[in-house]
């Protein structure tokens, strides 16, 4: 990993400590509850299996449309790779982000999907961390149904770096505990006010996007009341949920395999 790479994860991190120290919403303190479960989700997502996945997907980007010939005969990747590279990166960001409303909504709607999403909104006191706290078979399926497509439309693979960058700051961003509105850009860009009722456990699924609120807007699923409110986060029986990371890491894994049985001996069951 270059130089460039050891320094921009760290640095953004610091960056979102610094901030919440000077301009909190909540007073909480820095070693809160699971804080160190939060700090373990960070150090095996961004620097274990995190370093490795990002390696995975540049070689995606770069070499798939080389062992595909065919793909080069599509127009469309041609008039892809011939426009000026910020061009290219708001054509991304926009696509991006909507495909990644359409996977956060199947994160929420199929049940082994959600199994695994769990281990995010176990959260219950959120802050910059809270955003690292996810299942590694999460960006798995994220960067499968997301990167892989778009990187064989002819984008140039700079830009996912760049991108990776923005995705990280937009995320900490919005599970931050700052003191920030964005006022009327709340019907265009998430923001820390809008993503807190996404991990109410009260409010039906809503706030799906990512860096961008439109979707939501669009389609029905925001929801941001004028008024304060004191935020109960998780969800039914999250105080059961196992509380430390590996567990957490195991615990959906584990879930899937007893229900495989039970389907199983229903199915069996039906025939019979």
């Amino acid at each position: 990993m270059d130089l460039l790479n050891q320094l921009i994860f760290p640095g953004i991190s610091l960056f979102f400590f610094l901030l919440e120290r000077l301009f909190p919403k909540r007073q909480q303190p820095i070693i809160r509850e699971a804080f160190w479960t939060d700090l373990a989700h960070i150090i095996f997502n961004a620097y274990i299996f995190g370093i490795f996945s990002s390696y995975m997907m540049v070689w995606i980007a770069e070499n798939l449309p080389a062992l595909k010939p065919w793909w080069s005969r599509v127009e469309a990747v041609h008039l892809v790779s011939q426009q000026p590279l910020w061009l290219q990166a708001l054509v991304l960001f926009v696509l991006k982000d909507f495909v990644q409303w359409l996977i956060h909504n199947l994160l929420h709607r199929v049940s082994w999907l959600w199994a695994f999403h769990k281990v995010h909104h176990s959260i219950e006191i959120m802050d910059w961390m809270g955003n690292m706290r996810y299942h590694w078979i999460e960006p798995l399926i994220y960067r499968m149904l997301q990167y892989i497509p778009i990187a064989v439309c002819g984008f140039d693979p700079k830009i996912f770096f760049w991108m990776g960058a923005f995705d990280l700051a937009m995320g900490y961003f919005n599970h931050s505990n700052l003191n920030a509105s964005i006022g009327p850009l709340k019907y265009i860009f998430n923001s820390p006010g809008m993503h807190i009722w996404h991990h109410d456990a009260r409010v039906p699924t809503c706030n799906l996007g990512i860096a961008l609120s439109v979707w939501d807007w669009i389609f029905g699923t925001a929801y941001y009341p004028a008024e304060e409110n004191r935020n109960l986060l998780g969800f039914k029986g999250v105080e059961n949920y196992p509380k430390n990371w590996l567990t957490q890491l195991f615990v959906p894994l584990t879930l899937l395999l007893k229900r495989a049985p039970q389907k199983a001996n229903t199915s069996a069951t039906t025939e019979s």
